[in-house]
């Protein structure tokens, strides 16, 4: 078999469900009691209904080689929050990973020398270059995608493996007086992989079921979150063990009642424990919450009082890559750097820009360019000077919650928006 092909990616295609139903998936069948678990944890009852919005929701980039192609589409729903979540382990895989780096420097070199060659010579600007980067073509998507996968599986299950799940065209057990039918749950195979390369090979083989359009590929990755390492997804222990991390929302369904995922299933999908809270674990005595600093982070802001009962921790400002996972009045987002000094470097924090990525939508539904935010932290007393000139004849200056968000971090910046109407409110 040629490199070609053993590296092909297997795109969507309708009709992946019967790949299970003609045996070419032999996954095992879920059963009652893993059924019941799982959907209690996650909807609240074994006889709930998965919320609509989750529902015939796969993985989609924006066009290949367009602008935002590095973006999942994120509807307006209780969808989003997951795959903002998951949209930062795809930037750190498109822009940390050396693998995934080495791979996507490959196919652009040749178009440079090429490019270079026809031009009579000169290299392409930084901002040049990180315009190919964020501009991936479709199978560049692909690898992303699941490099992204495998890191967030990886950080949930500390590096033992994962589990993916997909639902064939018949139940896997007979109905019970204790269980609801919701046409998905029942129907789920399980594929188990016991190590972080086994699982890249599992979720390559199978994309074109999480990528399915109209397919349940997000049900599909979620069903295997819910679980800890070194033990069998969704059996009670293992609840036992999720509960625990939880603490006083160890009740509450892990998705609510509108489709959003709680604080404590962002944390595990972020920090890889479902703590409830944010701040660096110094406050409560022993509420299991991580003193490390993490590969991305959640900032939240809402108004100055609600936002203080978060009380977000430093730590969770300080990620180890320069991702930052924003909620500004319930909207979510995420802010990135392409350079890995920006956390590193004094000088470097001095002016930059980061990327802002929400899949916003504006008037008649058309899509936000891309939003670059220009960071200027030099020069400061000299800019509130310019910035504070004729402002005593205004009561109040409404700021923008996305720079309140930032200025959490970098207290004295101040923001551009460049050519970007600011639209985070």
């Amino acid at each position: 078999m040629s490199s070609h092909k053993r590296d092909r990616v297997v795109y969507a295609r309708a009709g992946g469900e019967d790949l299970i139903q003609n045996g070419q998936l032999n996954g095992e069948p879920i059963e009652p009691d893993m059924a019941m678990a799982l959907k209690t944890i996650v909807w609240g009852s074994a006889c709930s209904q998965i919320c609509p919005y989750w529902q015939g929701m796969s993985f989609s980039f924006h066009s290949g080689g367009d602008v935002n192609a590095f973006g999942l589409k994120c509807p307006s729903n209780g969808t989003k929050n997951f795959l903002i979540c998951v949209q930062a382990y795809i930037l750190k895989n498109l822009l940390f990973d050396k693998k995934a780096k080495n791979s996507i420097h490959q196919k652009y070199g040749a178009a440079s020398k090429s490019n270079r060659s026809n031009q009579g010579g000169g290299g392409k600007t930084k901002s040049e270059q990180w315009t190919n980067i964020l501009r991936p073509t479709d199978r560049i998507q692909s690898e992303i995608l699941i490099g992204g996968l495998t890191s967030l599986f990886s950080k949930v299950s500390e590096g033992h493996g994962g589990i993916l799940c997909f639902p064939s065209s018949d139940n896997c057990f007979e109905p019970t007086s204790n269980y609801t039918m919701d046409g998905i749950t029942e129907k789920l195979h399980i594929f188990r992989s016991d190590k972080e390369e086994e699982l890249r090979s599992t979720i390559k083989k199978f994309l074109s079921l999480i990528t399915q359009e109209n397919g349940n590929g997000l049900l599909s990755i979620f069903g295997g979150i819910v679980r800890k390492p070194n033990g069998l997804w969704a059996y009670p222990r293992n609840l036992k063990s999720l509960k625990k991390e939880m603490q006083d929302q160890k009740d509450t369904p892990m998705i609510d009642s509108n489709g959003d995922c709680i604080q404590p299933l962002l944390n595990l999908l972020l920090l890889g424990r479902a703590t409830p809270y944010l701040h660096n674990g110094i406050m409560c005595t022993d509420d299991g919450m991580m003193l490390i600093r993490n590969l991305v982070i959640l900032k939240k802001w809402f108004n100055e009082d609600k936002t203080a009962l978060f009380n977000v921790g430093s730590r969770l400002k300080t990620s180890i890559y320069p991702i930052w996972i924003t909620c500004c009045n319930q909207q979510y987002g995420i802010l990135f750097n392409p350079n890995k000094e920006l956390m590193k470097s004094y000088q470097a924090e001095r002016r930059f820009q980061l990327f802002y990525y929400a899949d916003h939508r504006g008037k008649k539904d058309e899509v936000i360019e891309e939003t670059t935010l220009t960071i200027n932290n030099s020069n400061t007393n000299q800019q509130n000077k310019d910035l504070d000139y004729g402002l005593h004849d205004f009561d109040e200056i409404e700021e923008n919650p996305l720079e309140q968000a930032i200025k959490s971090k970098w207290s004295a910046a101040h923001i551009e928006w460049n050519k970007t109407t600011p639209y985070v409110w």
